[in-house]
């Protein structure tokens, strides 16, 4: 049986008041591995989904959120591999910036650029500087490579809602990356 398959049929022994639920999202995540991400046979989402089976129960995105509402800072995990990592990031920053009465500065920080890219990023979201001549400054493809769709989304998220977009990445200090 595929190790995904297992993982699956191991959530369908699961029978907390989440089981549900449980069940209903592996089974989406295995779906939409399965029909779209062309990294879904990697390491990186192998190392996802051993994750995701080993969790206890699950938060209600209201729960999420009233935490969030209170918090300084707040890490969104995002999986590079999974677009449904970046779409969840889109939501959670709409959601965010609704809930946000103004008292609080929100900024949104991506490990997909780097710092020296910094004057880029910002000339895109200003709308300044095409996409094609971002992803090239920005050495996209070659530096992060991931679905592009989703990180854009994510760019178009925080354009609309004038959230500021910092670059955080750094180069490497020699190790290399695990992904």
């Amino acid at each position: 049986m595929p190790r995904l398959a297992r993982i699956i049929n191991a959530t369908s022994e699961i029978t907390t008041p989440y089981a549900h639920g449980q069940r209903e999202a592996a089974e989406q995540l295995r779906r939409g591995l399965a029909r779209v991400d062309p990294h879904a046979r990697g390491r990186y989402v192998a190392r996802f989904l051993e994750e995701f089976k080993r969790a206890e129960a699950a938060c209600s995105l209201t729960e999420v959120m009233n935490e969030a509402a209170r918090a300084d800072v707040i890490y969104v995990a995002d999986y590079h591999a999974l677009p449904a990592a970046q779409a969840f990031a889109v939501r959670f920053l709409n959601l965010l910036s609704e809930r946000n009465d103004g008292s609080r500065e929100v900024v949104l920080c991506l490990e997909t650029f780097y710092e020296r890219d910094q004057r880029w990023l910002e000339a895109f979201q200003r709308g300044e500087l095409a996409e094609a001549e971002f992803l090239w400054r920005t050495r996209y493809e070659t530096e992060w490579g991931y679905a592009w769709a989703a990180y854009r989304s994510l760019l178009r998220a925080a354009r609309q809602l004038g959230v500021p977009v910092y670059g955080v990445d750094s180069p490497l200090r020699h190790t290399p990356r695990l992904i």
